[in-house]
């Protein structure tokens, strides 16, 4: 009896877990803040309240927090199971972040908490440096390791004081200490788990920095993230939950997103450094046409044609070319170029030039 229901509180746990982590990537995104406990660099958050403060570090709540709990508990059964398990999760949120703020703390980061519709929020007024990310990042998993070992103690410790038929016959403590004891212990492993945006695979990543290079690193942390979130999507299928499909499913579809990201990353630089130097050519052409420089004019064409990343600075090349060839004689080339650029009055002007010295 005892170990079916500690069973029972394992999907409700697995839950609550994947809320947090999975919808954790929308909350950054929305907040504009990035960290290894979630944000950094910014201290305000709209719709918060102060609830209260514990070492310095100030714990506010977004109304929408008092939904997520809603969800969490809705298919509990009785009344009583789902208060209490939005009791659990609510220390264990505090205890989680807590151990990420904690740390923090300790580095003189200025860390603060917020419970929003996403679940805890760690920010800081700095960012760390690598080390001091991976330990916060890894206290928020051993703070929630260590409270379900706590649980789990006194647990024992009850039966072994009180009798074993005392927590049957107090079916609210019972339930207390069963789902302390899962939230804690499934929410902290699955956090470990090397996926990101997970604590694990923030874990996973620092780790990887320390023996690769900062783009091999990014790409073999990419590569890990989705195999596991490929099985974690096997166990959801194989669970038959819907809503554990939906989750890991959107674990995965984020994975795949920033692989792909990761792997553009080196052309969108480039394109980036092609697209500044396409402008400082055009600059450079303006000036050279103001002062009737036909050959530099020519010349930076040429150029502005090579370092081209839009259709829009390729037209204007050929602009260049049409406008330069047309006063340097070279007509024929000067139509060439007019037919590939955008007609403007110029183009227009020294492509009817053109035709005009080419019929004498």
């Amino acid at each position: 009896m005892a170990g079916s229901f500690l069973w029972r509180g394992l999907p409700a746990a697995f839950v609550c877990i994947a809320i947090h982590e999975c919808v954790l990537a929308s909350a950054r995104a929305w907040s504009g803040c990035f960290s290894p406990g979630v944000t950094s660099g910014c201290h305000t958050m709209r719709g918060a309240f102060h609830l209260f403060s514990f070492k310095g570090i100030a714990v506010s709540m977004q109304p929408f927090f008092l939904v997520l709990i809603v969800v969490l508990t809705i298919g509990l059964g009785d009344l009583m199971s789902s208060l209490i398990f939005a009791a659990c999760a609510i220390i264990g949120l505090l205890v989680h972040e807590f151990g990420h703020a904690l740390v923090a703390r300790r580095y003189g980061l200025n860390p603060d908490i917020v419970l929003t519709a996403f679940g805890g929020v760690t920010r800081f007024a700095l960012s760390p440096n690598a080390r001091q990310g991976f330990r916060i990042t890894l206290a928020g998993p051993l703070s929630g390791l260590a409270l379900a070992g706590v649980s789990y103690g006194a647990f024992l410790l009850v039966q072994m004081t009180m009798g074993a038929g005392f927590l049957p016959a107090h079916p609210p403590l019972n339930t207390f200490f069963r789902f302390m004891i899962w939230v804690n212990l499934v929410w902290s492993i699955f956090n470990l788990i090397p996926v990101m945006p997970m604590d694990g695979g923030k874990l996973m990543a620092g780790i990887l920095a320390k023996f690769l290079k900062p783009a091999r690193a990014a790409r073999a942390g990419g590569v890990v993230s989705i195999v596991f979130s490929v099985l974690l999507l096997l166990y959801a299928l194989y669970s038959g939950s819907m809503f554990m499909i939906v989750i890991t499913g959107y674990l995965l579809m984020l994975n795949v997103g920033m692989l792909r990201e990761i792997f553009s990353s080196p052309d969108r630089k480039r394109d980036a450094q092609k697209n500044l130097q396409a402008e400082r050519i055009y600059e450079r052409g303006l000036v050279a046409a103001r002062g009737h420089r036909w050959e530099e004019l020519e010349l930076l064409g040429h150029q502005m044609k090579q370092a081209a990343v839009s259709p829009d600075q390729l037209g204007r090349a050929y602009e260049f070319l049409t406008i330069a060839c047309t006063n340097l004689y070279k007509y024929e080339e000067a139509l060439g170029y007019a037919r590939r650029a955008p007609q403007t009055d110029a183009v227009k002007q020294a492509a009817a030039r053109s035709e005009r010295m080419l019929n004498r």
